[in-house]
């Protein structure tokens, strides 16, 4: 059975709530890897140093996937990488076998402001 609608609106809800919370946690620790897990999302990221943090994946689990989950968390981990001062980084190809293919992972970074190509892609702060 897929997700209700009402229920995605909630689920997206809390987890721009909690990611801001635990992105908060993971600068203000100094933290270099964190691994964040929200219901059926779970967001890896490695500070590279300075300002400049890796996504090393971005996982929905099956029956969550297509309905925004991951474009959201992104949404949240810009929004406060912008306001910290943060470069982000990604390399897709690194995701076979995350569930989505290297292309599909392009396009959505590129949705959400990154640039480059399947081996490695950048977004600076705005």
């Amino acid at each position: 059975m897929s997700p209700t609608m009402t229920a995605d609106t909630e689920r997206l809800l809390d987890l721009r709530t909690d990611l801001a919370v635990a992105l908060q946690g993971f600068v203000g620790h100094g933290t270099t890897y964190a691994s964040m897990s929200f219901g059926p999302v779970r967001l890896d990221l490695l500070n590279l140093g300075g300002a400049c943090v890796s996504v090393q994946s971005i996982h929905v689990d099956e029956p969550y996937r297509g309905i925004g989950l991951a474009g959201c968390a992104l949404r949240t981990l810009t929004c406060f990488a912008d306001a910290a001062g943060w470069t982000l980084a990604a390399e897709p190809e690194r995701g076979r076998g995350s569930g989505s293919s290297p292309a599909r992972l392009v396009k959505l970074l590129e949705r959400h402001g990154f640039t480059g190509d399947l081996t490695e892609m950048t977004r600076s702060p705005r």
